[in-house]
């Protein structure tokens, strides 16, 4: 194994080490008894009012909110840890048993703000599922929902037919799931050329009305491994991918829908739990897309 493929390794343990510290409810837990211990006697009311803020991320956690959890406890604990290098304590006190604990919670209040800023980070709702076309490797891993989802990019080919009605093929990246999943990913381009180039006619310019279109119609065939308009027009143009995807009916052919948003576009068989997920994605950039655009504006 070479020196970078063991630094890599060792990054990716850190990584999800510091998730699973923040996904836990046990740490805010923990200080919020460290800072409870140290403020009672002599009792300083600042301090603990900590401890609620620190309960209620515990809460969170359990009722089911692990990323909102860990970004609560993150952000209390560097509060806290920033409150609490105010004071100023003597050397010899250090080492005292308030002193000891102290040190501990200070350090408890860092492993908060690392764990919970990463488990923040990799659990954020992604409202996309587009991922760019240039994966340093032959696979990936992300997380959506806490759930890991293994990506593989691979090679398709574009079948359609030219203004002269010569067959041209074209080979196009692809970014496709695990065999339990329905979806792929595309370019934008190879999109909407299947959308423009429907009844088996040449590829067209897609107007802008047309590109506004959320979604398209499209039909999987089985036996060819290909995405095309309709059963009257499997030919011209067509998608062909380089494996099967899970069948949902007893046919040779099962409905799907390309999504025509985002930085790739994505096609996902109809009725199955990665087109409903397509869908609410797709549904969400349009609900905040004024916003984003008075953010970028700003």
């Amino acid at each position: 194994m070479s020196g970078q493929s063991i630094e890599i390794i060792a990054k990716a343990g850190a990584i999800q080490y510091a998730q699973k510290w923040g996904e836990s409810p046990l740490p805010p837990m923990v200080l919020a008894t460290l800072i409870t211990a140290q403020s009672l006697r002599p009792l300083r009311p600042l301090p603990l009012l900590f401890t609620p803020m620190l309960l209620l991320s515990t809460y969170m956690n359990l009722d089911g909110h692990p990323r909102q959890a860990a970004l609560q406890s993150a952000s209390w604990s560097a509060i806290y840890l920033v409150l609490a290098r105010r004071r100023k304590q003597a050397f010899m006190s250090k080492w005292s048993a308030r002193g000891i604990v102290r040190g501990t919670t200070m350090g408890v209040c860092v492993a908060n703000l690392l764990g919970g800023g990463v488990a923040y980070w990799l659990n954020t709702d992604m409202l996309c599922r587009s991922i760019k076309y240039h994966l340093p490797s032959n696979s990936a891993r992300i997380t959506i929902f806490s759930r890991s989802i293994h990506l593989y990019r691979g090679i398709g080919k574009f079948v359609n037919i030219d203004e002269s009605g010569k067959q041209i093929t074209q080979d196009v990246k692809l970014i496709y799931g695990s065999p339990t999943q329905s979806f792929i990913l595309i370019s934008p381009e190879i999109g909407h050329a299947l959308q423009a180039g429907g009844g088996g006619k040449p590829p067209i310019s897609v107007s802008m009305e047309d590109k506004n279109q959320p979604t398209h119609p499209l039909t999987f065939f089985d036996k060819t491994r290909s995405f095309a308009h309709d059963e009257h027009s499997p030919q011209f143009p067509r998608l062909e991918i380089p494996f099967d995807l899970p069948k949902q009916s007893s046919g040779e052919t099962s409905s799907a829908t390309i999504f025509l948003s985002g930085v790739s576009h994505e096609i996902a068989l109809d009725g199955t739990p990665d087109a409903a997920f397509a869908a609410l994605a797709r549904e969400s950039i349009e609900l905040l897309q004024p916003a984003m655009d008075k953010l970028k504006n700003m």
